[in-house]
């Protein structure tokens, strides 16, 4: 196993690169030794899949399962999510990437929204190998215990007043995530972990993939995201969620005092409802 600081702006300050066998790795220094550990524990430089790292995560769904890993000498656990595409060629393209660019610039922006204090989960390390002419790549963070996504929380039926508390924390979140200078891709109930516990739920914001960080996030921008949010709750069905005080509760969380924002946001929600009945005529479940 061979490795080096990254350097160059390739990657983010405090991270290491290792190679281990054909597989390339991008690995947060506090986690580096863990890592080695774990690779030479399970024989990594000769397994075909990141999967050999941990053990399947049950509890999660979607285009491909996660897979939960602890690495020797730490008490966190991880989560490694193999990146696929989405989209209508996600069946042609399925894992395939040209390179690691793609997990490389989410593993800049997830650490640097992090330093700035955004509600994200905390970056851990990039594995990726090549596969003939393209790579496959999976990307780890923390894993944070007893929080689930958005989608799994409304499966369990919470009262009104638990919606609401859930619905504030997402507000806030989101608006600090914004305030921060985050552009997300693809806000939708499921990139969205709620844990913290009933009286003061904590929400996290993930799956940074094709995020971005800039300057200022215009208020279009904002409500294109938060309606982007809404509409995935309309489409998976999720009715509870859409009750007028629910959604009050969402904004407050958003707005707080900002009186200002609140009428700019406003003013913008009528060409978001046509764009979303514009999207529903194209639209496949994430």
């Amino acid at each position: 196993m061979t490795d080096r600081h990254a350097q160059d702006g390739a990657f983010c300050d405090g991270f290491k690169e290792l190679e281990v066998g054909p597989w390339r790795v991008v690995v947060s220094d506090p986690f580096t030794d863990g890592f080695r550990l774990l690779a030479d524990a399970v024989n990594f430089a000769q397994c075909s899949s990141a999967e050999a790292l941990g053990k399947s995560d049950s509890k999660s769904v979607g285009r491909a399962r996660n897979t939960i890993i602890q690495l020797p000498g730490h008490d966190v656990r991880f989560q490694l999510r193999p990146l696929c595409h989405g989209g209508v060629l996600a069946p042609i393209t399925g894992k395939r990437f040209a390179g690691l660019d793609r997990p490389l610039q989410e593993l800049r922006v997830n650490a640097a929204l992090r330093k700035r204090g955004a509600p994200v989960a905390v970056p851990a390390f990039v594995v990726g190998r090549r596969t003939g002419f393209f790579w496959e790549a999976s990307y780890a963070t923390v894993h944070i215990e007893d929080a689930r996504d958005g989608a799994a929380f409304l499966d369990t039926g919470p009262n009104l007043n638990t919606l609401e508390r859930a619905a504030v924390a997402a507000g806030v979140a989101i608006r600090d995530f914004h305030e921060l200078g985050g552009w997300h891709a693809d806000l939708h109930i499921k990139n969205l972990l709620i844990g913290g516990g009933t009286p003061k739920p904590e929400v996290t914001i993930i799956d940074l993939d094709r995020a971005r960080i800039t300057d200022e996030i215009s208020a279009g921008r904002r409500m294109q995201e938060i309606m982007r949010l809404r509409r995935s709750l309309i489409k998976r069905g999720y009715t509870n969620a859409l009750s007028q005080s629910v959604g009050r509760a969402f904004m407050d969380g958003y707005v707080g005092h900002d009186a200002e924002l609140r009428s700019q946001l406003n003013a913008r929600v009528r060409a978001e409802r046509v764009r979303g009945r514009a999207h529903a005529l194209f639209y496949r479940a994430p």
